[in-house]
């Protein structure tokens, strides 16, 4: 508790008489100890309180201000959260205060007397934010009980946020997030300017999966208070996981105008733009995000991705994603993208590192053995390739994962590559195949081409050839390779079918 703003604190000694009765009661009935701030706490050294509640360990803080008038002391608490980042802080403007006075006799300062029921309430209320944040939940809710039977006298607003409170207790001890809604639209109907409130409410719809009154909610926040930036990211953050991006990054940015120096919008703001194709936009952006939290994996695994999808700047890429890994190396995936964006630069042995890593930490992950796979097939080690292929789809089988029809043509292709001589015109025609099948036309290009060098009349490497030639915008020499395929086979039905192929390349 901080020293209370109010005149003649030596001849109306209010902090110290408020202290002496929340201190009694906090021990006595709620089993916590209460630490008084001894400066008045003002507007200008709050965050110096702030700071002295959190080197204190403390759960809540409660400061506020007196006046006197005849022989009346004229009281109003507010109830205070730990602000444990800046950015938090400036929440507080926009939160609701009691505007009418708790009044008690100045007869009852530095008195032995019981303490008014207004205070009895406020030590209930808080010693259940404290025992909510040490996970006493069925305990907290008790004292949010005992504090709204405290009689009249309470502030509205302060009563609001008690049912806000008592909402969220109910739905985490019931595990029903319905069941905490009607005690929120008690605390509007009390004060309807309650924004945690609003906030609330919308969240417990989002859990209920009610995105249209979720919504509604969101936007009457916005409405009761426009300047609150807050509001704009919770209702962001329901349009992003809606696929509603360009709503999203209209609220976000709302949100970044109001508050600067608000982390989360920058950084789900920049995935978002990402996810829009808005590249430039999402990498600035995301930028912010790690200027202002330099030291959070996740907004440089985030940035690394753009840069992979877009592949403006794969090396950027790799540094990213290396600086994610090192701030938190928990992720497979994130091994994973890593060994994709070596495939992308055809540097496989480092693919097959990056995969490695990412076993390690997920022994049998499909998709890490499939691109573990397609850089030792790159390489021609076709028994490793097999052998992690085989694996897992194996594996996905267990985990009833559907893979596409042309795995299991690559699956087919490396078991028959595996029982031929390598560097044979068979093998290297097979090899070529695969490469097709997985998307790598210019490596497919170049084994066909060493397979028809060997056997100049292997007429399967000539069509297979024209296909990936296709592919890499050669449309002249495909044709060429599929006339020369048309030369070397008797077969009607073939040459029916490379006729039409090549007339369609001719439209």
């Amino acid at each position: 508790m901080g020293g209370l703003v109010g005149p003649d604190p030596e001849l109306y000694p209010v902090s110290e008489t408020v202290f002496e009765w929340i201190e009694q009661l906090a021990e006595d009935s709620c089993g916590l100890t209460v630490n008084f701030f001894d400066q008045i706490v003002t507007e200008d050294n709050f965050v110096v309180f702030n700071h002295a509640a959190m080197d204190r360990n403390a759960f809540a803080m409660l400061i506020g201000s007196y006046h006197i008038e005849d022989d009346s002391v004229l009281l109003y608490l507010i109830p205070e959260q730990i602000y444990t980042s800046p950015s938090l802080l400036v929440d507080r403007e926009y939160f609701s205060r009691p505007e009418e006075p708790m009044v008690f006799s100045t007869e009852l300062l530095g008195s032995l007397s019981d303490p008014p029921g207004f205070i009895r309430f406020y030590v209930f209320l808080l010693s259940a934010f404290a025992h909510s944040l040490q996970n006493q939940n069925h305990t907290a809710l008790a004292e949010i009980d005992c504090a709204l039977r405290c009689g009249p006298g309470i502030p509205p607003e302060a009563l609001a946020e008690a049912y806000l409170f008592r909402s969220q207790m109910v739905s985490m001890t019931s595990s029903d997030y319905g069941a905490g809604i009607p005690y929120l639209d008690t605390a509007l109907e009390i004060d309807p300017g309650c924004i945690r409130a609003r906030l609330a409410r919308g969240y417990m719809y989002e859990l209920a999966g009610d995105f249209q009154s979720a919504l509604d909610q969101y936007t009457m926040a916005i409405e009761t208070e426009p300047a609150l930036y807050k509001s704009y990211k919770v209702r962001a953050n329901l349009l992003s996981r809606n696929g509603m991006y360009e709503e999203s990054i209209a609220d976000y940015t709302t949100a970044v105008r109001l508050n600067p120096d608000d982390f989360e919008s920058w950084h789900y703001g920049g995935v978002d733009l990402r996810r829009s194709r808005n590249f430039q936009a999402g990498f600035e952006w995301l930028t912010r995000a790690l200027e202002l939290e330099p030291e959070t994996a996740q907004v440089w695994y985030d940035r690394a991705l753009v840069n992979a999808i877009s592949e403006i700047d794969l090396e950027m890429a790799i540094e990213d994603l290396s600086r994610a890994i090192e701030l938190d190396g928990t992720h497979w995936k994130w091994y994973d993208i890593a060994a994709t964006i070596w495939i992308v630069r055809d540097q496989w042995e480092e693919c097959i590192e990056a995969a490695t890593l990412g076993l390690d930490i997920s022994p049998r992950e499909p998709q890490l053995l499939l691109t573990r796979s397609t850089g030792y097939m790159m390489l021609e080690d076709i028994e490793s390739a097999l052998v992690d292929f085989e694996t897992a789809l194996e594996e996905g089988i267990r985990r009833n994962i559907s893979f596409r029809e042309d795995t299991y043509t690559i699956q087919e292709t490396l078991r028959a590559l595996s029982q031929m001589v390598p560097n044979s015109a068979q093998y290297l025609l097979y090899l070529g195949y695969a490469y097709g099948e997985g998307g790598y036309y210019e490596e497919a290009v170049e084994q066909l081409t060493r397979a028809v060098l060997i056997n100049p009349s292997l007429k399967d490497a000539y069509w297979l050839r024209g296909i990936n030639l296709i592919e890499t915008g050669h449309a002249e020499q495909a044709v060429q390779d599929l006339q020369k395929a048309l030369e070397l086979t008797d077969d009607p039905t073939e040459r029916e079918s490379i006729r039409q192929f090549i007339e369609q390349l001719g439209e």
